[in-house]
């Protein structure tokens, strides 16, 4: 109804057209298949012609076969090239369990995570925080185990570099020029 009155506006004469057919159909995807498979033949090396080659004398067999099975086989690999030309691969169905696995892995955790470790979380909570930030947790949580050829006090006096050292605390507020803080500022006929 619309198109009918920006048509008339405009003067435009719109010609209605008949649905294609499913011959046409068919007779459309065809050309486009064969111009598809024309243009990748003619892009593919010696030796990938030489072996398509190969196939030539089974291609002519099935082609020439009164059995439909023989011509569905070759339909359904000239469906698949068109359809892979479309964007569309064609995959096989999973299997319930491979399908459910990939569901649960792509679903969030319902868990809440701390994004920081405060002064009220235990150690198992800030080193949690800590991972879920892709930082180390905090000095004071229990040591990992020592790995093999270890003993175990060495692996307890042995820190990793960086670990339990904190930085300097900064001093706060701006600096101050040469006047000690206990002075006040001269008057200049002083």
């Amino acid at each position: 109804m619309e198109l009918q009155r920006i048509a008339s506006f405009y003067k435009i004469d719109l010609v209605p057209l008949a649905n294609p057919t499913d011959e046409d159909v068919a007779r459309a995807a065809g050309q486009r298949i064969t111009a598809l498979i024309d243009a990748r033949r003619r892009a593919c090396t010696g030796l990938q012609l030489e072996r398509a080659r190969r196939y030539v004398a089974q291609v002519k067999e099935m082609a020439l076969s009164e059995d439909e099975d023989q011509l569905i086989l070759l339909a359904m690999l000239l469906d698949a090239e068109y359809q892979r030309s479309l964007g569309m691969e064609q995959t096989l169905p999973q299997p319930r369990a491979v399908r459910e696995a990939a569901e649960n892995a792509n679903k969030p955790s319902r868990k809440k995570k701390r994004k920081s470790g405060g002064k009220g979380a235990s150690n198992g909570e800030q080193s949690e925080a800590a991972q879920s930030e892709g930082r180390k947790p905090v000095a004071d949580a229990p040591a990992a185990e020592p790995a093999e050829g270890q003993s175990e006090g060495a692996s307890q006096n042995a820190q990793p570099e960086g670990e339990g050292r904190r930085r300097p605390r900064r001093r706060g507020g701006r600096r101050r020029s040469g006047k000690s803080e206990g002075q006040a500022p001269q008057a200049e006929g002083e």
